[in-house]
């Protein structure tokens, strides 16, 4: 694991960053804001969304979930203590599909099945089966010896 960081680990890092700014730039077009807009969003592999206007971090969690859109309840800063188990935020990470060759395109596609569930109000079961077919094509883990690096 080492040896892969030290080959692939730059360009890894890089990608998650790039696929962090456009997932966020993504979602704030569609009507989710997010956190950092004046900063470029995030330097980091994570998004934070204020979801409050859709229910809140938890309920929101609990809903893309139902499509197979796997995220987490976060605190965002004006949350006080008592908002911990239901805090007003949306974190998302995106190491594990940029693990499996997803670049700035694909995260524009994720954040439409996200809209689609939080914005359009769609039915979540209704989106799940796009989401299977979406990812159904990433079957390999990059940035090793194995699979190098993807196109």
């Amino acid at each position: 694991a080492a040896a892969e960081m030290i080959a692939y680990g730059n360009a890894f890092m890089a990608q998650i960053v790039a696929n962090s700014r456009a997932l966020a730039a993504a979602l704030d077009a569609r009507g989710i804001p997010v956190l950092g807009k004046h900063k470029g969003y995030t330097t980091t592999h994570q998004v934070i969304a204020d979801v409050r206007a859709q229910g809140g971090g938890l309920d929101v969690a609990h809903l893309l979930a139902r499509a197979n859109l796997i995220t987490n309840k976060n605190l965002l800063p004006n949350d006080g203590p008592e908002d911990w188990d239901r805090p007003s935020g949306l974190r998302m990470g995106t190491i594990e599909v940029t693990r499996l060759g997803m670049k700035e395109a694909q995260m524009d596609q994720i954040a439409d099945f996200m809209a689609r569930v939080l914005i359009a109000k769609e039915a979540p079961e209704n989106v799940l089966e796009d989401v299977v077919d979406f990812r159904e094509p990433y079957q390999k883990l990059f940035y090793c010896f194995d699979n190098g690096m993807p196109d």
